[in-house]
């Protein structure tokens, strides 16, 4: 796995933290989770998919919000945006480690 790569994961994982913290809106987390999607170089499609499925979770309540003229998220898309960042956390963990096991090696 290349280094490109493994700072592009490193920082999606970043922006994770930065929304959970309050740091970022979900606007601005759904565009640089896409943009850094993009920048990846050696991933797998499968991967892709994952990642961008639960990416697809993210726009879909904020596209919804957004339309509804929604200010305050509801229990239920709030439930919906914890689980699909649960998943992507998942997704980076898996490929982050691998990294570290090999650089440490």
């Amino acid at each position: 796995m290349n280094q490109h790569d493994q700072r592009l994961y490193r920082t999606m994982r970043e922006h994770l933290d930065q929304y959970e913290g309050g740091v970022i809106g979900l606007d601005h987390l759904i565009g640089s989770l896409d943009a850094l999607l993009a920048l990846l170089e050696g991933t797998d499609q499968a991967w892709r998919d994952a990642f961008r499925y639960e990416w697809g979770t993210l726009e879909m309540v904020y596209a919804i919000a957004l339309d509804r003229g929604v200010t305050q998220l509801s229990p239920e898309n709030q439930a919906l945006i914890k689980e699909a960042i649960k998943n992507m956390r998942r997704l980076l963990a898996d490929r982050i480690t691998t990294e570290n096991v090999i650089g440490n090696s």
